[in-house]
């Protein structure tokens, strides 16, 4: 998703906590000739790092997206965006966010939250 927003226009950081496969988008970035930050390190980590216009998640399908929604919170974002198995409810807003929109695509949802 980094690469497609890049592609887009927009100013991307791609953050991977597992190094191999953080290793392996860098490789795949420097082949495109594109100006993607890769960060290996763990999601809460990057976020405190400054603030941010848009963010994209997409945890293990194995946790909980509300988990991850209220989490937000301590962190300074316009737009989030979740992607989550669909065996999991649609999380609820709190914290200041709002639902805008959510959708699926065969297993995955996607829902997108405002903050304010």
């Amino acid at each position: 998703m980094g690469i497609e927003a890049y592609s887009r226009g927009a100013q991307s950081t791609v953050c991977e906590k597992d190094f191999r496969t953080a290793s392996q988008i860098r490789k795949t970035i420097e082949v495109l000739g594109a100006n993607i930050e890769v960060l290996s390190k763990p999601v809460p980590k990057v976020l405190q790092m400054r603030q941010w216009q848009d963010v994209f998640l997409d945890p293990p399908y194995d946790d909980n997206p509300q988990h991850w929604l209220e989490q937000m919170a301590l962190f300074s974002t316009d737009r989030l965006v979740i992607e989550f198995h669909n065996k999991w409810k649609v999380p609820e807003p709190s914290n200041g966010f709002h639902l805008r929109r959510h959708s699926r695509y065969g297993d995955s949802c996607i829902a997108i939250y405002t903050l304010g």
